[in-house]
């Protein structure tokens, strides 16, 4: 895995994907930061967080849309299939190297609660909160779209299709305006990962969304590993 996961990480950056995609991260975050906690003279950063959760919605698609897709499309992931590697060493290694792309972008907004601390007195706690909570859903987002880039060898189709399920969950919670029943009210907030998500940026540590967004991130990982299996054996 580990192989795959050095290799990856220096695709990213050998093409312009990784370079992108940190660089139109930190102009989106840099903006919103200027605008929401530098012109609105406050420290909180609830705002831009939030903000960029919508942000990830468009920039997750290009970090993971060549994953599979593209070597699917080379036919250069049959040398993977029928190496001594195995296909859940393959998944993760893709995983964790567009991961640790999105991790990158994150550790550059660090500047802005160091830039908040020599300037005022925000809250530790919900800065805390609300980055644990960013960084699992940019994590459950990005094994969304390494599952649909496994899908197919398009990377056009793989980045509209992650585009459109990940706009699916930014608007799911809207539908609780629509349902007039208590019981699938607290069903929809209970699956629903931006619900869980407002809960870290109110500065909520909810150990049990961290497990629901772990056991997110592995279920779907594990289907894409099933398409994978079931591509290898076909």
């Amino acid at each position: 895995m580990k192989a795959i996961l050095k290799r990856e990480l220096q695709s990213y950056f050998k093409a312009v994907s990784g370079y992108v995609f940190v660089s139109v991260f930190m102009v989106f975050a840099s903006y919103y930061f200027l605008f929401t906690n530098i012109a609105g003279l406050t420290t909180d950063m609830r705002a831009v967080f939030y903000n960029m959760l919508t942000i990830l919605t468009f920039l997750v698609p290009v970090l993971t849309m060549r994953c599979l897709s593209e070597e699917r499309k080379t036919k250069s992931d049959q040398i993977l299939l029928t190496s001594s590697v195995s296909v859940w060493e393959i998944v993760l290694g893709k995983y964790f190297a567009a991961v640790g792309v999105f991790l990158i972008a994150i550790a550059c907004t660090l500047v802005f609660p160091f830039i908040l601390f020599m300037y005022g007195n925000p809250e530790i706690g919900v800065l805390i909160t609300s980055y644990i909570g960013f960084t699992l859903v940019g994590c459950v987002f990005i094994a969304i779209g390494i599952f649909l880039s496994s899908l197919t060898e398009n990377i056009v189709i793989a980045a509209l299709s992650t585009f459109g399920v990940l706009l699916f969950v930014q608007v799911f919670d809207a539908i609780k305006t629509a349902v007039n029943n208590d019981f699938w009210v607290s069903v929809i907030e209970w699956v629903s990962l931006k619900f869980r998500y407002e809960e870290f940026y109110l500065g909520v540590f909810n150990f049990e969304h961290i497990i629901f967004y772990v056991t997110v991130a592995v279920g779907v990982l594990f289907l894409t590993k099933q398409m994978i299996e079931k591509r290898r054996w076909s």
